[in-house]
């Protein structure tokens, strides 16, 4: 039997107006191509309005109500074929009968403009019809003179000048000539008044409005002319009038290189002078922007030339300049040898003559690449008195080749009054004969944040040739994090988690109810981040939660605590930062250039894209991976099967250069993906029971599709089944089972207890869930897409064999099958976790934050050779496990410093540091005591590293005691940590001031809220007082929201809360800021602070100073900072290609803790299973 499906997309049809016809065609296909019928046959139709038999839904409505209402209408259409089968479609519309159109905005005045320049004011309206044409008119009143209204609303046109004086100017006075026979015409204020009109062709609506034209001659502070009661001219504008080129930026034609070409500018003068021409020379150029051409300077003296210039060089290959005006070779001057002529001036006296010697290997696509001295494609020139572009087109290899022109108008008389140059891009084709095409739009559209990019760019040569893909290096492209492209168009790779967020450390989530939800409660979903948990039910509808999250609308997520777990659903969007309601989002849009060659290098072309990174994870998760290890023999007899073209055809490979698609050459399926980061031991604590070698058996071979959004098939899958030994009739055997025999388990001399823990797939992953998910739908799309019998595979744990091209895994499939090969011939025995943990690695779990990634400056900053923040030592006496060593080792070290070992002798943790330090002796001898955070295990004579390298986020002046304690919004609106605004948990910050506080009364302001518990410093720390000088050291900035007490309680009336110096009831929903100190800071010790108003990008230096008791930051002056190495540029302030850019990194650079392109598999760690059997 045949099926029908749908053409037309249903929902809503729009807005139509009243009484107007309207018609809109519905369409459905049968299987079979039998003739369909359509029918109305539910809902509500708009009276006038009928669905006809061959599918035209189409009438003049009506509402028959009042005027300006609207009326929605729902109603469903069926389409039907001979044998009875049918398929039904809803759709919806909106009726209007609004009373026509209406301006708005409704200015009285649009603006204050000079006169000589352009006006520009686009007019608009609304109407509730949305197929109604505006169309504009003046209806009474004079405009501008100068300027129009377009039909489409848009006032428009360069201003004359209003002469004050008209009675006084004589016959054809003109303003500017060698004698002055006539009276200048002097120019001033006026407002113009006029109505504007809007209608559709029924209905109309008027505006009356005003405009303000300034004089600009006039606009001095001297004047009685200029009206100054407005707002939209400022003061800083300038009195000159200037030259205004006419011609648009993107008005010049597209043309074939070797063509003749010929283009005029236009441009205007507001006081009607003569106009002369030129172009500028590159306001950009090279790609590295490290060299310049060599000038050199010469005085006018009255005469054409000769003069002597420095070097022997062509007329093509310098650019002279007199007092900043270019001048054209062979036009206005010609070499000989070292001799330079002038033709058409003679330089005088008082001139200076400035010539650009352009070198070969001016840096790499300099001044002379592929354009002239004076910015002009070479064959090109421009004529100074007409404005008329001309000359032959340079031949190219390049199929689209854009030269950028910046042309200038000034003035002949006065050569320093000129236009703002206007930037022409001239696209030049290489031939009429090839081209190369591009398939893929400019607009990549997004990807999410640690995703599997399956992005691809494509085009097509109209002659056949081969092409591979190359980027354009650009200083303002860049790619996602972790992807790179490979020459077949493919971005291979996975997409940095890290993102873009603002104070994301709270987020309030939108709930269907709160009914069940607690404070305390931890969250876990797509998009979560490790340790999120409820911190407020802010109404019956709403949590507070920390760290913010990201979900979509309708997103399930478990809400758990130790006796109650809840599944409940977003109702809206949720963010950290709600901005336009939470429409708008800090999505990163990546833009480069891309290149497509001809293997033969004829030709090429280049095309910009932009694709859009979405932060769907707030946090990265980690995938776990079971991975079969067979033997070399085994492994190639399985590659061969695969890599057999007769098996599996080349052509109907996916992405066959991609390890993350093509043909899958290691045996291995994902086990649970979407885990919240951990470390290596949380895994093996939490894997401690259940886990132990493992035998699987492959299954049967099956095929699945990834679609997408639309529906379309993006590629399939060809996949093996494993079947789990341990699983009966789909049941899993219990986590543990504790046998009744008395009789305990022996092996080997060792007695094992009587309670058994399989290892079921279902055991495992109980085990394994403990750790937590930060996005439980991270599954590849062809376990979450619908196949075709209608499924969804959802989790499935199978073996992918290869990706192939749509429609062409069944293919793949069926001769795999008929191979005669054996999977199960390949042992699939696993005795670990495969753990892919690449991109949580510079994710900081306790902070829930990324690391800060920051560019290596090499040698721009010198060694200062002392204060040395990083020190060895070797230890004495040996200890197993222990949090105490001892050096004899004269060392200087801190409190926060963290310590590694630096040979075998030792076995250190990570993220251990010091946290107390005493003198002592060892036989007599002078020895340090050093206490650690955790255990270690070292030797005698192990060799220790202590690293105490200081960076902050801002150097502050204000004292300890305005900043703990204080509430979060104070601090912010007075600038207390170096003027910042937005100051984020977790961020760290150093006293640049130590002492000398002169408003604060208890210890100089070294206290914290309570009044009672001080901060020692290095007087402290040197009398003993104390063991550590914390007022030097680095401090951690975290805030706490006010707890609400409520208004009952037995203290009063919302008192204030243990630990916190205010309360609710003062200070609202406000946070408290807590100060934690986190590392010691030696006197002479350096710290790199990278923000904040007073220091930002500054190296500061504890120490003393004039002759000061206790030592106190200083900044290090800029002059000390070297010239720094650079690679392509390197951090070289460029602007390349626009001249309006600011300055940017450019070049190579190096950073850290940044993701790069990872080969699958090359960063992923072995968890070991610790158990030897099913008993423990």
């Amino acid at each position: 039997m045949s099926t029908i499906t749908w053409v037309t997309e249903k929902g809503d049809l729009g807005t139509i107006p009243e009484s107007q016809f309207f018609s809109v065609p519905l369409e459905a296909t049968d299987s079979d191509s039998q003739p369909l019928t359509y029918s109305f046959i539910a809902g509500e139709l708009p009276g006038g309005m009928y669905v006809t038999r061959a599918g035209e839904f189409r009438g003049a409505p009506t509402i028959l109500s009042a005027v300006n209402q609207s009326k929605g209408y729902a109603f469903t259409v069926r389409a039907s074929n001979n044998d009875g089968v049918v398929a039904d479609r809803s759709f919806s519309l909106t009726v209007s009968n609004a009373v026509g159109p209406q301006v708005f905005p409704r200015p009285d005045l649009i603006g204050a403009f000079f006169d000589g320049e352009l006006l520009n004011y686009q007019f608009l309206s609304t109407n509730d019809n949305p197929s109604a044409t505006a169309t504009w008119s003046v209806a009474l009143g004079d405009l501008p003179p100068g300027t129009t209204l377009s039909s489409t609303g848009l006032l428009s046109g360069y201003v004359d000048l209003i002469a004050a004086n008209t009675t006084s100017l004589g016959y054809e006075a003109a303003p500017y000539q060698d004698e002055l026979y006539d009276t200048l015409p002097e120019s001033t204020d006026k407002y113009y008044n006029f109505t504007v009109q809007v209608t559709d062709g029924g209905k109309f609506d008027t505006v009356n409005v005003r405009t303000l034209i300034v004089s600009k001659g006039n606009f001095t502070g001297d004047n009685d002319v200029t009206i100054v009661n407005n707002t939209y001219i400022t003061i800083d504008q300038n009195n000159s009038y200037r030259p205004i080129i006419l011609n648009g930026p993107d008005s010049l034609p597209v043309r074939v290189s070797g063509d003749t070409f010929a283009y005029k500018f236009l441009a205007y003068d507001p006081q009607e002078e003569i106009i002369n021409w030129q172009v500028d020379e590159l306001l950009f150029s090279g790609l590295d922007q490290l060299d310049y051409p060599v000038n050199q300077t010469l005085a006018g003296d009255g005469s054409t030339g000769a003069y002597t210039m420095d070097r022997a060089a062509a007329a093509v290959d310098i650019s002279v300049r007199i007092n900043d005006t270019i001048y054209f070779p062979t036009v206005d001057y010609t070499t000989s040898g070292t001799n330079l002529n002038f033709v058409s001036l003679t330089p005088g006296a008082t001139d200076v003559i400035t010539i650009l010697y352009i070198a070969v290997g001016t840096g790499f696509d300099s001044l002379l690449f592929d354009q002239g001295a004076e910015g002009l494609p070479i064959g090109l020139t421009i004529d100074r008195d007409t404005g008329w572009l001309f000359g032959t087109l340079p031949e190219q290899v390049a199929h689209l080749t854009t030269y950028p022109i910046a042309v200038s108008a000034y003035r002949k008389v006065d050569p320093g009054v000129k236009s703002d140059p206007v930037v022409f891009n001239l696209v030049v084709q290489r031939t009429l004969n090839e081209e190369i095409i591009w398939n893929t739009p400019a607009n990549l559209g997004e990807i999410i944040n640690g995703s599997t990019s399956e992005l691809n760019i494509s085009a097509y040569n109209t002659l056949g040739k081969e092409l591979e893909y190359s980027l354009i290096y650009n200083n303002y492209a860049k790619l996602p994090q972790g992807l790179k492209m490979l020459t077949t168009g493919d971005f291979v790779g996975r997409v940095t988690f890290r993102y873009f967020n603002l104070d994301g450390q709270i987020g309030f989530l939108p709930v269907t109810s709160t009914q069940g939800l607690e404070v305390g409660m931890s969250v876990q979903g797509a998009g979560v981040a490790v340790g999120c948990k409820i911190t407020e039910v802010v109404d019956s509808r709403t949590i507070e939660v920390q760290p913010a999250i990201y979900v979509v609308q309708g997103t399930s997520l478990t809400f758990s605590n130790d006796t109650v777990t809840k599944v409940v659903a977003t109702t809206s969007n949720a963010i950290a930062t709600n901005i336009d309601a939470g429409t708008t989002t800090f999505d990163e849009d990546c833009t480069f250039t891309a290149q497509a060659s001809a293997i033969d290098g004829t030709i090429t072309a280049n095309k910009t894209f932009t694709v859009t990174v979405t932060p769907r994870n707030l946090a990265p998760y980690e995938n776990l991976y079971l991975k079969a290890l067979p033997s070399d023999t085994q492994r190639n007899s399985y590659r061969n099967l695969l890599r057999n073209t007769s098996n599996v055809p080349t052509a109907l490979v996916y992405r066959p250069d991609d390890a993350y698609f093509g043909i899958q050459e290691n045996i291995k399926f994902l086990f649970l993906g979407g885990l919240s980061v951990a470390q290596a031991s949380t895994i093996s604590d939490a894997i401690s029971l259940n886990h132990y070698t493992k035998s699987i058996n492959f299954g049967l071979i099956k095929t699945a599709r990834a679609l997408d959004e639309n529906g379309n098939i993006d590629y399939e899958v060809v996949y093996a089944e494993v079947i789990d030994h341990q699983m009966f009739a789909g049941n899993s055997p219990p986590l543990s089972t504790t046998l009744s025999n008395a009789n305990r388990y022996l092996d080997n001399g060792v007695t094992y207890g009587n309670t058994i823990y399989t290892n079921s797939f279902t055991n495992m992953q109980k085990r394994v869930d403990t750790i937590g998910y930060t996005n439980r739908g991270a599954l590849p799309r062809w376990m979450t897409r619908v196949q075709a019998d209608g499924t969804v595979l959802g989790m499935v744990r199978a073996v992918p064999l290869v990706y192939t091209k749509p429609l062409s895994s069944k293919l793949v499939a069926y001769r795999l099958q008929a191979s005669g090969f054996q999977l199960n011939s390949i042992p699939f025995t696993v005795d670990r976790y495969q753990w892919d943990n690449a991109l949580s690695k510079f994710y900081d779990v306790g902070a829930n934050k990324f690391l800060p990634s920051r560019d290596t400056t090499f040698d721009k900053y010198p060694d200062f050779g002392f204060g040395s923040d990083v020190t060895t030592a070797t230890v004495t006496g040996s200890v197993t496990s222990s949090n105490s060593i001892v050096t004899t080792d004269a060392i200087a070290l801190g409190y926060g410093w963290t310590v590694s070992g630096l040979d075998t002798l030792s076995e250190i943790p990570s993220n251990v540091f010091v946290t107390n330090i005493n003198n002592t002796t060892v036989s007599g001898n002078p020895a340090l005591g050093i206490t650690l955070s955790a255990n270690v295990r070292a030797t005698d004579g192990a060799s220790i590293r202590f690293d105490g390298i200081a960076s902050a986020d801002y150097a502050v002046s204000a004292s300890f005691n305005q900043i703990d304690s204080e509430l979060l919004g104070k601090v912010k609106a007075l600038g207390y940590v170096d003027g910042a605004t937005n100051i984020q948990p977790f961020e760290k910050l150093v006293f640049a001031k130590q002492f000398g506080f002169d408003n604060e009364t208890l210890n100089d302001g070294w206290v914290r809220g309570d009044g009672t518990t001080f901060i020692y410093g290095y007087l402290e720390k040197l009398s003993g007082l104390s063991s550590v000088n914390q007022r030097g050291g680095v401090w951690q900035i975290t805030y706490k929201t006010i707890p609400d007490e409520g208004f009952d309680e037995s203290l009063g009336l919302d008192e204030i809360v243990p630990e916190f110096v205010h309360s609710r009831f003062d200070a609202g929903s406000d946070q408290e800021i807590r100060l934690e100190f986190v590392s010691e800071v030696n006197v002479n010790q350096t710290v790199t602070i990278r923000g904040g108003t007073t220091y930002p990008s500054t190296i500061m230096q504890y120490k003393f100073i004039n002759g000061n008791a206790v030592p106190y930051y200083d900044a290090f002056e800029s002059a000390i900072a070297g010239v720094e190495t650079t690679f392509d540029g390197g951090s070289c302030a460029c602007k390349e290609g626009d001249p309006t850019k600011g300055s940017v990194r450019g070049g190579t650079a190096f950073s850290n803790n940044r993701d790069k392109y990872i080969i699958p598999e090359s960063e992923d760690k072995y968890i070991k299973f610790p158990r030897n059997g099913v008993f423990v």
